[in-house]
């Protein structure tokens, strides 16, 4: 990124643009959308269609593109403070419409993709130090919903809901790595709150009864199965996995005596 001003953005949450560490204000709805806009494909250019259709949908103001610019300058004199051309912008204008110039670690999604991709790798080289330390650091970058006030516009809706089923794997990642490392007794309490915020997902359904079973607690990872069986015939009309009726048959007979991880991809 050019220039000396450090600018950051975090989408792991509430929308937030840090120049030179410090959250700066956007001045209004319309800047922060047309930046979020950019964000979600930053490296590439967005057409200024695209922009206006994200600020105005079908009703376009008669200025549009006027607006749109005045909107880009105000974005412009945040982020890109002091900065007169494009070769040291952060925002540059590039026929048909804009680009957002992105380094590495400035735009909190792009990191935690990079560190869930390095966790899943090294999960599979059974490497699960390191691949724990991946995913907890992943997992520390989310301070709420991805994209939160835009995870329901068209433009943010498909990345919103890809992120959080990265936050899902990464949440799967770090539980199979405490089960196969022993601290079942430890991830309890985190499991069931990844059950009740994943309510149809099998996978933190069977770390959670395998867990208590490890606790000594099979009554409870039998309940656990039982209620996830009701709720998957009430909500979508299915039966469980053959795989976790297999875990729940185990468990039920006392014939479950060991946990090797990733044997549960879903």
């Amino acid at each position: 990124m050019g220039g000396d001003v450090d600018v950051r953005f975090r989408v792991l949450g509430p929308f937030e643009v840090l120049v030179d560490g410090r959250a700066r204000s956007l001045g209004g709805a319309k800047p922060r959308a047309l930046l979020a806009a950019l964000v979600i494909d930053a490296g590439h250019v967005v057409a200024a269609d695209h922009l206006m259709d994200v600020l105005w949908g079908d009703s376009p103001p008669e200025r549009a593109h006027s607006t749109l610019q005045k909107y880009v300058h105000q974005v412009r004199s945040i982020i890109d403070p002091g900065r007169t051309t494009d070769g040291d912008r952060v925002l540059v204008s590039s026929p048909p419409g804009y680009l957002l110039t992105v380094g590495p670690d400035d735009v909190d999604a792009a990191r935690f993709e990079r560190l869930v991709a390095e966790g899943q790798r090294c999960m599979a080289e059974l490497e699960l130090e390191r691949a724990s330390a991946c995913f907890d650091e992943a997992l520390g970058l989310w301070r709420g919903a991805a994209w939160a006030e835009f995870a329901d516009e068209d433009f943010a809706r498909v990345d919103a809901a890809r992120l959080d089923n990265l936050r899902a794997l990464a949440i799967d990642g770090r539980a199979e790595i405490g089960l196969a490392t022993g601290r079942h007794a430890e991830l309890v309490a985190d499991l069931e709150a990844t059950v009740a915020a994943y309510p149809l997902r099998e996978r933190p359904r069977a770390q959670l009864m395998l867990a208590l079973y490890r606790c000594g607690r099979q009554a409870d990872a039998l309940r656990a199965y039982q209620g996830f069986r009701r709720y998957l015939a009430e909500e979508v009309g299915l039966e469980p996995s053959p795989a976790l009726q297999d875990l729940d048959a185990a468990i039920a007979t006392r014939t479950y005596r060991f946990c090797t991880p990733f044997t549960l991809r879903r």
